[in-house]
């Protein structure tokens, strides 16, 4: 039998999208095994799986609790360059001081750099994972297992 590799065009979404259909406790199993394996392509996947941009689909109770154990000049950064319904849900999240502290910094950051924009992006998503995975947060809300 041909075995295709993960690495093909779409290959690592479609893999994602698979494990995020899954229950979490598969899901979870089938990364680890992977990561064991193939630690890239583990570590590929799990970017795809849950990324900044999907902090939208969560209730506002599960954003304010990431927003907690979030750096807020990482927040300004990582919502660069973000649809604006996105910028306002998040902002709804927090107090209006806050909110409006967070709208300063990021018109602070004129210059920044796409791939600092990345980094603190998924600062954020590795705050959400690790709240996932000590069941603070619930991800399946998104339509995940």
């Amino acid at each position: 039998p041909v075995v295709r590799p993960l690495s093909h065009p779409g290959g690592v979404s479609v893999a994602a999208a698979m494990l995020n259909a899954m229950n979490k406790e598969a899901s979870k199993n089938i990364l680890s095994v992977l990561e064991e394996n193939n630690p890239e392509l583990g570590a590929s996947i799990k970017q795809k799986m849950f990324t900044f941009e999907d902090l939208i689909h969560l209730d506002s109770q599960d954003v304010q609790k990431i927003l907690r154990d979030v750096d807020m000049k990482d927040l300004a950064l990582a919502m660069k360059n973000v649809p604006q319904t996105l910028v306002t849900f998040i902002l709804s999240c927090m107090s209006r001081r806050a909110g409006e502290s967070v709208m300063e910094e990021m018109e602070f950051l004129t210059n920044a750099k796409p791939r600092d924009i990345v980094a603190a992006q998924l600062s954020v998503v590795e705050t959400v994972r690790r709240l996932e995975s000590n069941d603070e947060i619930d991800l399946s809300v998104m339509g995940g297992g």
